[in-house]
C-alpha cells in the first residue's frame, strides 16, 4: 500500500496550477474593487466639497475600527478550521457555527455603540451633532461584518470565480449607490454611506441563505470556542495594522481640519495605482517564497524579482506623482488641486510598504511572524508621535511625511531581523539608486511646471518619467538576469495556465 505521506508529482504539479489560478482570480477581486473606487473618484470631488469628503473618510475609518471588532478574527477561523476538518459533517457545522457567532457579535458589538453616538461624534468630528454620520457608520459596519464572512466560506471551500463575482458586484453597485445618492438624490455625505450600505448588505441577504442551505443551521459551541481561541488574539494586530493605515487619517481630523482631510483622503484613492500594483502581488509573492524557498539559488531568485518589482512599482509612482495636479484635474475637479501637493509622498510611502513586505520574506519564510507583529506595532507607535508632531507644523504635508519615516523605519528593523532566518541578497545600490533617481527626476518636473506653455510642461514631464523607465530597462540588470527573470516568468505561466 502507498504511503499517503508520498505526494505524487502530477498531483503536486496540480496542486500548483490549481493554487496558480486561484491567486489569478484574487487578484481580479481586488483590481475590481480598486476600478469600484477609481470611478467613485469623479463623484464625490464633483459632488462633495473637501470638508464633506473629509467626514466621510472619517467615517470609514471609524467603520474599519469598529468592524474588527464585530469579526473578532472569525472570519480567519472559518477559512483554517473549515480547511483542517476532514469530516464533511464537522465542516458544515463550523460554517453554521461560525456564521452564528459572527451575526450575532456584530449585532450586539452595534446595539452596544449606537447609545454611544454623540460620543464617538465627537471623536471623530470634534462635535456633537454629527451623531447620523455615526450610525450610519455602525450599519455599514456590521454589514461590511457580515459580508466579510461570507467572503471567507468562498475563500475556504475555495470557490475563487465566486469569490471574485460577488466581489465585482458589490464594487459596481457601490459606484451605482453614490450615483443614486449622491449625485441623483444629493444627500452629500449621508448619501455616500448609504450607497455604501447597500452592496454589502443586499449581497449578504443574497449569498448567505444559499450558503446555509448547503451546511444547514446546527450550531456547535466547541467550533465557537475554538474559533474564538484563534480569532480573537488576532485582534490586537489587527489594530495595529488599522492604526498604520488611519491613524493619520484621525489625527488630522483632530489637529487640522476636515478639508484637509478630504484632500488627503483624495490623495491616497490616486494612489490606489499603485496600491492596487502592491495588493496583487502580495497576493501571489507568499505562496512563491514559501514554494521556492529551498532550491539552490532561490535567494538570489527572490532578490532578482524583487528589483524588477521596485523598478516597475517605481516608475508607477514616479508617473502619478509627476501628473498629479493632471490627474486630479481630469477625473476630479479644481477645488481638489491641493491633494497634488502630498501625493508624492504618500506614493513613496506606498514604496517603501511594498518594500517592508519583500524584506519580511525572511521571517515568513521561517514561521516566525511575530516579529512582523512586534516591528508592526512599534511603527504604529512611530507614526503616532511623528503626527502628534508634524501635523501642527504642516498640516497634510506633515501627515505624509511621518508616514514615509514610519515605514522607512520598519523596512530597516524588519529587514535586519529577516537576514537572520532567511538571508535574501537585496541590492541595496539598486534599490537605493532607482528610488533617489526617481526622487530626483521628480525635483526635475517641478522645474518643468515653470515652463511658459501647457504643452512644453506635459512634454517635460512625460520625457522625466520616460528617463525613468529608460534607466530601468538599460542601466540596472544585466543580459543574463534579464534572462532569467523572463524564464522565470515563464515558468510561472505555464503553471498558472
Amino acid at each position: 500500500m502507498s504511503d499517503p505521506r508520498v505526494t505524487d508529482p502530477r498531483s503536486a504539479q496540480g496542486e500548483i496550477r490549481r493554487v496558480a489560478g486561484h491567486t489569478a482570480t484574487y487578484a481580479i477581486a481586488v483590481f475590481a474593487g480598486g476600478l469600484g473606487r477609481v470611478f467613485l473618484i469623479p463623484i464625490v470631488t464633483r459632488f462633495l466639497t473637501a470638508d464633506e469628503y473629509g467626514v466621510v473618510a472619517l467615517v470609514l475609518a471609524f467603520v474599519s475600527l469598529v468592524g474588527i471588532l464585530m469579526d473578532l478574527g472569525l472570519a480567519s477561523s472559518l477559512i483554517k478550521f473549515y480547511s483542517e476538518a476532514a469530516d464533511p459533517n464537522l465542516r458544515r457545522r463550523v460554517v453554521s457555527t461560525l456564521f452564528a457567532g459572527g451575526a450575532a457579535s456584530g449585532v450586539l458589538i452595534a446595539l452596544v455603540l449606537v447609545p454611544g453616538g454623540r460620543l464617538f461624534s465627537q471623536l471623530l468630528f470634534k462635535r456633537g451633532d454629527y451623531v447620523h454620520f455615526v450610525h450610519l457608520g455602525l450599519a455599514l459596519g456590521l454589514a461590511s461584518a457580515l459580508f466579510r464572512i461570507a467572503l471567507s466560506y468562498y475563500q475556504a471551500v475555495p470557490a475563487p470565480v465566486r469569490y471574485a463575482a460577488v466581489s465585482v458586484v458589490k464594487g459596481a453597485l457601490a459606484v451605482a449607490g453614490a450615483a443614486v445618492f449622491v449625485m441623483g438624490l444629493g444627500w452629500g455625505p449621508a448619501g455616500y454611506l448609504v450607497g455604501a450600505i447597500v452592496p454589502p448588505a443586499v449581497l449578504s441577504v443574497a449569498v448567505m441563505p444559499g450558503i446555509l442551505r448547503s451546511v444547514g443551521l446546527g450550531f456547535d459551541p466547541r467550533s465557537l470556542r475554538r474559533g474564538l481561541r484563534f480569532g480573537v488574539p488576532l485582534v490586537p494586530a489587527t489594530f495595529a495594522m488599522w492604526g498604520l493605515t488611519y491613524c493619520d487619517i484621525y489625527l488630522l481630523g483632530r489637529l487640522a481640519t476636515l478639508e484637509q482631510v478630504g484632500w488627503y483622503q483624495l490623495g491616497q484613492e490616486i494612489c490606489m495605482g499603485m496600491g492596487l500594483f502592491v495588493s496583487a502581488v502580495q497576493l501571489a509573492w507568499p505562496r512563491f517564497i514559501f514554494s521556492h524557498a529551498r532550491e539552490p539559488g532561490a535567494p538570489k531568485t527572490f532578490a532578482l524579482s524583487a528589483a524588477y518589482y521596485i523598478m516597475g512599482l517605481s516608475v508607477v509612482g514616479l508617473g502619478i506623482a509627476v501628473f498629479a495636479e493632471e490627474i486630479i484635474l481630469v477625473i476630479g475637479s479644481r477645488a481638489y488641486v491641493p491633494a497634488a501637493g502630498v501625493i508624492p509622498l504618500l506614493c513613496l510611502s506606498t514604496l517603501l510598504f511594498a518594500l517592508y513586505g519583500l524584506f519580511a520574506s525572511g521571517v515568513q519564510i521561517a514561521g516566525r511572524t511575530e516579529f512582523m507583529a512586534m516591528t508592526t506595532a512599534c511603527g504604529l507607535g512611530v507614526n503616532v508621535a511623528l503626527n502628534l508632531w508634524m501635523i501642527p507644523r504642516w498640516g497634510m504635508a506633515g501627515a505624509a511625511a511621518a508616514s514615509v519615516l514610519s515605514n522607512a523605519g520598519m523596512c530597516v528593523v524588519i529587514l535586519s531581523i529577516s537576514k537572520r532566518f532567511y538571508e535574501i541578497p537585496f541590492s541595496a545600490p539598486r534599490i537605493a539608486g532607482v528610488t533617489g533617481l526617481a526622487v530626483g527626476l521628480f525635483v526635475v518636473s517641478l522645474w518643468a511646471e515653470g515652463l511658459p506653455a501647457l504643452r512644453w510642461v506635459l512634454l517635460a514631464k512625460g520625457g522625466v518619467v520616460a528617463a525613468l523607465v529608460g534607466a530601468v530597462l538599460f542601466g540596472f540588470f544585466s543580459r543574463e538576469e534579464t534572462e532569467k527573470v523572463r524564464a522565470l516568468v515563464r515558468d510561472l505561466f505555464q503553471r498558472g495556465a
